[in-house]
């Protein structure tokens, strides 16, 4: 009877559970990360994700942003119940970021895989909706290992004409710029990212 009801509950989880992986060294990770942050006031067991904002006028103020932490969560999304299992490992890193290695388990009830599409759809758009509201600065990269990282908080964009330089040169930085964005078929062929 112990038996029956033991395989009775694999076959379930078999047959009627879908599970999606999503780890860390996925480009949808960070989709997934801001899609928990977006349902973290449904969860007893919170992380918090500091960002410092600089203003304009040079002062800051933190924004917390709380999310699922690590651990088993039941997050209800557009009419299913998702079990969402965060799990980190600080004992492996990833090489490219030195960051713990982390991966998000999403289970529901069903066997259409295109739950999860609509999902990473949204987290996506989410994500790039939540980039696009600080599309008012500008954020300065640099080369760290294998990858690149903002360096220092984003600036406040200016205008061309806030620029002092001697005559033409803006003129020709502009014109240098959209001749690069222009050819970016000719770097394509060429193999270059």
């Amino acid at each position: 009877s112990k038996r029956f009801g033991l395989t009775l509950a694999m076959m379930a989880r078999r047959h009627l559970l879908m599970t999606l992986e999503v780890t860390n060294k996925d480009a949808s990770f960070p989709w997934v990360l801001h899609w928990l942050t977006k349902q973290g006031h449904r969860s007893q067991h919170l992380s918090v994700n500091t960002n410092i904002m600089k203003n304009v006028d040079g002062t800051s103020r933190l924004v917390f942003n709380m999310m699922p932490g690590p651990g088993r969560h039941l997050i209800p999304y557009k009419g299913k119940w998702f079990w969402v299992e965060r799990e980190r490992q600080v004992n492996s890193v990833t090489l490219e970021s030195g960051k713990p290695w982390e991966k998000v388990l999403l289970t529901t009830f069903g066997r259409d895989p295109s739950v999860f599409d609509w999902l990473l759809e949204d987290a996506e758009k989410e994500s790039s909706t939540s980039s696009a509201n600080q599309n008012d600065s500008i954020t300065i990269y640099t080369s760290w290992g294998a990858e690149w990282k903002p360096f220092g908080h984003p600036k406040r964009k200016r205008s061309i004409q806030s620029v002092v330089l001697d005559d033409n040169i803006s003129e020709n930085i502009i014109k240098d710029l959209n001749e690069w964005k222009d050819s970016s078929k000719w770097y394509y062929e060429r193999g270059v990212p």
